[in-house]
């Protein structure tokens, strides 16, 4: 067809010697909707002058309809060649020779569909088809772009007859609070209008407004009575409106003063009632009223219950420190969660906000109550009795034992004492040698178990030795002293003498000795004479060096502090010169500062 419009084309050309341009004509395929199953679409043409022929696909959804014909429009004439083949496509073919000539927005064409499902589909001209052409009566081929100034798209929808089914929500708010109603549609196809109208009853709920669904423009509900509110809207739109299922069409809001109460549709006809789309507005079935309008209600929400007793610890007793304490009540009715009063220093780490928690409590938690409260979104009830807690303190070192003055071996008595605090104390006290050992009462030891430890007429061999208290209580870990306080047990021979050939005698004491703070040493001196007291450290080093002269006979004291030496061991030499005779002697002394 095309290769014979171009020969005619080149034929009238030589003939005339001139052309003029022609366009095509612009083509539209109608909009419809039916209940029926089978429907005829137009396509109307503007500008059809001397047309002699087209070759057109058009393109549908075979899911929603099927095309079982093509035929010519009234008056137009000619011969048609149908392809209807493949599903979803529709290709003709149309001649006529002399051509043809109709008046704007005449019928040329008329498509016949039959219902394959209830929806919609497009009916689109496919701009794809490479063998798409209008030819006028020369069958010249004429300009048909662009193509969207020549094409015009339509549609097809198969409607039911059935109303869609609407419901009501059930709802709930506090007193004096707004409970929000979605009004739910599901089949919602193709509507063009609607008229609802719901019961309730007054003294429990009153009408605040509502909310509408934009893709329905044009809702509104008014309330016309005491109890009684309409909802209507329409729309002009091609085919009506279409909403998925479960949209919600508009939302209620409704003042909670008490309930519960009903909302209920009433229908006798017209006050509950379905359309299909403009512009005949075609009342849909919604016969049964039970398969098409579900009811609703509105109740007042509760506050929660009174919390119960609290279940806790045997005694209400716990430790400082102590963590993994569990409390918990039974379940309060309309309860969302739970609200927990703890003493200072307790803290939840488990299941806050429920009616069962874990609490920690720090090594500072004191005694005092625990309580709860049940709340909700309404508010919060009565709180439980309150769980009396007997917090335990953990012993404690507040005071460490120190290192008592030296004794002399086998001849007294050495204390150490320990101060702690804590619940329900007691003690054990410990000696180390080589390991730290659990120490008895015996005739050396006695206070073993109490907070001051006495060592009686300790021996020499014992000296160095070093204690502890390990301090434990009702609550854990027991405390222990440092361990730092040492027993010294003077070792040396505490008493000296140098005997005159002729009977005379220089003697003396050291005591005590080891010392820490200060030692006195100790002279009785039979003849008169002059003393002199040197000492030295273990590098030779005179340290001090002290003459007392024309000492008479008796006792004679020398005293040295610990301001006087450092920690270390010394030698003390003493010298007494009497009568033109001379006695000598030393000892050793060990200075143990703390």
């Amino acid at each position: 067809m095309k290769r014979f419009s171009l020969i005619f084309l080149l034929l009238v050309c030589c003939s005339v010697g001139s052309s003029f341009a022609q366009n095509a004509p612009v083509s539209s395929v109608g909009d419809a909707w039916c209940y029926e199953e089978d429907i005829i679409i137009p396509i109307t043409a503007i500008d059809f002058n001397n047309i002699g022929s087209c070759n057109l696909q058009l393109l549908y959804d075979s899911t929603v309809a099927s095309a079982t014909a093509v035929t010519i429009g009234p008056g137009i004439g000619g011969s048609i060649s149908v392809n209807l083949v493949t599903p979803g496509v529709i290709r003709f073919g149309w001649f006529k020779y002399p051509a043809a000539t109709a008046p704007d927005s005449a019928v040329i064409f008329n498509i016949a569909f039959t219902r394959v499902s209830f929806g919609s589909t497009s009916i689109t001209f496919d701009p794809d088809y490479s063998d798409r052409e209008w030819t006028n009566g020369s069958f010249v081929t004429l300009n048909d772009l662009p193509f969207e100034n020549y094409y015009f798209n339509g549609s097809l929808s198969y409607l039911t007859d059935a109303a869609p089914s609407i419901t009501l929500a059930d709802g709930a708010a506090c007193a004096g609070a707004t409970a929000q109603i979605p009004v739910t549609v599901n089949g919602f196809n193709n509507i063009g209008a609607f008229t609802l109208t719901i019961h309730f009853n007054p003294s429990d709920i009153s009408y605040e407004t509502f909310t509408g669904n934009s893709m329905f423009p044009g809702i509104s509900v008014t309330m016309n009575s005491p109890g009684v509110l309409t909802a209507e809207a329409s729309s002009s739109l091609p085919g009506g409106v279409s909403l998925p299922d479960n949209t919600t069409l508009f939302t209620i809001h409704f003042s909670v003063m008490g309930g519960p109460t009903d909302l209920s549709w009433f229908d006798d006809g017209a006050s509950c009632q379905f359309n299909g789309p403009s512009p005949i507005y075609f009342a849909l079935n919604d016969i049964p009223q039970t398969n098409f309008y579900n009811d609703g209600s509105v109740s007042e929400l509760p506050l929660p219950g009174d919390a119960g007793e609290i279940s806790g610890p045997s005694g209400g007793i716990v430790c400082q420190g102590q963590t993994d304490v569990i409390f918990g009540i039974e379940p309060v009715a309309n309860a969302t969660a739970y609200s927990w009063y703890l003493p200072p220093g307790a803290s939840i780490t488990a299941g806050n906000g429920t009616n069962n928690i874990t609490v920690a409590f720090d090594d500072n938690a004191q005694g005092g109550e625990v309580s709860v409260f049940a709340v909700n979104d309404c508010g919060a009830g009565l709180s439980s009795p309150p769980f009396p807690m007997i917090l335990n303190s953990l012993p404690e070192i507040t005071q460490q034992p120190i290192t008592p003055d030296t004794v002399n071996a086998g001849a007294g008595t050495a204390s150490f004492e320990v101060i702690a605090s804590g619940t329900s104390l007691s003690y054990q006290w410990q000696e180390f040698i080589t390991s730290w050992e659990d120490i008895t009462n015996s005739d050396l030891y006695s206070g073993s178990n109490t907070a001051v430890l006495v060592i009686t007429n300790p021996p020499a061999g014992m000296n160095g030795f070093k204690y502890r208290c390990i301090v434990s209580g009702y609550c854990e870990p027991a405390a222990i002293t440092d361990g730092t306080a040492t027993l010294y047990v003077n070792m040396l021979t505490s008493y000296f003498s140098r005997i005159h050939p002729n009977g005379s005698a220089l003697s003396y004491s050291v005591n005590p000795n080891p010392f820490s703070d200060q030692t006195t040493i100790c002279f009785n001196i039979i003849e008169p004479g002059d003393i002199h007291i040197t000492i030295y450290n273990l590098a030779g080093e005179v340290i001090i060096s002290e003459i007392s002269q024309d000492v008479p006979a008796g006792k004679f004291l020398f005293r040295l502090s610990e301001a006087e030496l450092k920690s270390g061991l010394y030698l003390a030499r003493i010298t007494l010169t009497a009568n033109n005779k001379v006695f000598t002697g030393s000892t050793k002394l060990i200075c143990n500062k703390p």
